[in-house]
């Protein structure tokens, strides 16, 4: 099985699980910001991001036009992601302030699409 595939089936159901997560239950992602405004678990978990970041973008680089586009760009984004907590966690501290404001039912909606739109191209 191509590596675009399995990736595209892996986080496709990752952010439906989430997704739902997030729709279904309140608390979870009120614990979620709670838990980011924690320097220590943020940094733990930038390690962990960024090891899996590298190692995704490591088995898949392809710049095409196509649906694995999404899976490369998710791959840049994670390992950014983990990149920022680490080196600059108060200002994800402060990020994550701000998005505290914006609705559970679009962050989980947007997960959900973006899930959809993966397990679609498989």
């Amino acid at each position: 099985m191509d590596v675009s595939v399995i990736l595209a089936k892996f986080w496709g159901i990752y952010f439906l699980i989430f997704s739902l997560l997030i729709l279904g239950n309140k608390k979870f992602i009120q614990r979620m910001f709670s838990y980011s405004e924690d320097e220590k678990f943020l940094v733990s978990t930038g390690i962990i991001a960024m090891v899996i970041g590298l190692f995704h973008v490591i088995m898949h680089s392809i710049f095409v036009l196509d649906w694995r586009l999404i899976i490369t760009i998710i791959g840049y984004l994670i390992l950014l992601k983990g990149i920022a907590r680490i080196a600059f966690t108060q200002r994800v501290i402060k990020t994550v302030s701000s998005v505290k404001k914006i609705s559970r039912y679009y962050i989980g909606g947007m997960f959900m699409i973006l899930g959809l739109i993966l397990l679609y191209f498989v």
